[in-house]
């Protein structure tokens, strides 16, 4: 009697070790299926968000076409891929587990860039975004992350004291300088979301540093047209300055661009980066903890 009592003991035991093994698989298997309804979503989401910026989209360099680096992989301006004699020495792709979406490009900070010929289109005069993703790790001196002529119409550069600045050029032939303020670094080895807008019927410019407005600027003195050039458009150089680093997903739009757009349009890198694998969770959910905080 009493071994049939201990033997029905060791059963129930053995029940309960079977139960518990059963719930953690059922438990991973769970986590696994969220986790995986989780990236599509998020590749949902990035789809939609792409949709929803198209109409005003002029041009896109993914840097994704291993045949042609430099293709406008929205509009009609393909750049060239530019530096030093030999293939070595110009601007180098990145395989995917390095980037943001796709491949992306790595400048040398010396004589790496691209080159895009003039265009009506990349011509704006009156307002515009344009964003672009970066990452560096140290900064020497400022170093271009777009420019359209040789300091003639409009430069947007990271600054020495780790800060984005735009120079812009009007019409009446006066310029501006006006400095990032925001304190978010982007010389931490990470991808950052780096944003300039521009409309000249309020005199409003606008810098974004990972969806968040760092600086925004209303004077009545920019109420006016930029100046017109016919010079090409480069990314990563100016006549001296080079970017060092890794750029990626370069967007312009002749338009300006919501806060809540701009948001948007880095949640979806953001995606991007996790579903890869770039990023952690931790590191995803602490980035969309941030841009409540501003």
């Amino acid at each position: 009697m009493n071994k049939q009592k201990s033997f029905t003991l060791i059963e129930l035991l053995v029940v309960i070790v079977i139960i518990g093994i059963l719930a953690g698989v059922i438990m991973i298997s769970t986590s696994s299926s969220i986790d995986k309804a989780n990236f599509a979503k998020a590749q949902a989401f990035s789809e939609t968000v792409q949709n929803e910026l198209l109409l005003n989209l002029v041009s896109e360099w993914s840097f994704d076409n291993s045949l042609n680096l430099g293709e406008d992989t929205w509009g009609n301006n393909n750049g060239t891929l530019c530096g030093a004699a030999g293939s070595q020495n110009l601007p180098q792709i990145q395989s995917t587990e390095n980037c943001v979406y796709g491949t992306c490009l790595k400048f040398d900070g010396y004589d790496d860039y691209v080159r895009v010929n003039d265009n009506e289109d990349l011509n704006f005069t009156d307002e515009f975004t344009m964003c672009a993703w970066v990452k560096k790790a140290v900064l020497n001196t400022f170093e271009v992350i777009f420019i359209k002529g040789n300091w003639s119409q409009y430069v947007f550069r990271v600054e020495s004291n780790n800060r984005l600045m735009t120079k812009m050029f009007f019409s009446d032939l006066t310029s501006t300088d006006e400095m990032e303020h925001d304190n978010a670094s982007i010389l931490d080895s990470d991808w950052h979301h780096a944003c300039i807008s521009f409309t000249n019927s309020t005199g409003t410019i606008r810098h974004y540093i990972d969806g968040r407005l760092g600086y925004k600027w209303d004077n009545d003195l920019w109420k006016k047209k930029l100046r017109s050039t016919s010079e090409h458009f480069s990314i990563s150089r100016d006549t001296s300055n080079r970017f060092n680093g890794l750029i990626d997903d370069v967007k312009i739009y002749n338009a300006v661009l919501s806060s809540s757009q701009i948001k948007q349009n880095y949640i979806a890198g953001l995606d991007s980066l996790l579903s890869k694998g770039n990023i952690s969770k931790e590191e995803y959910r602490k980035r969309i903890n941030e841009l409540a905080v501003k």
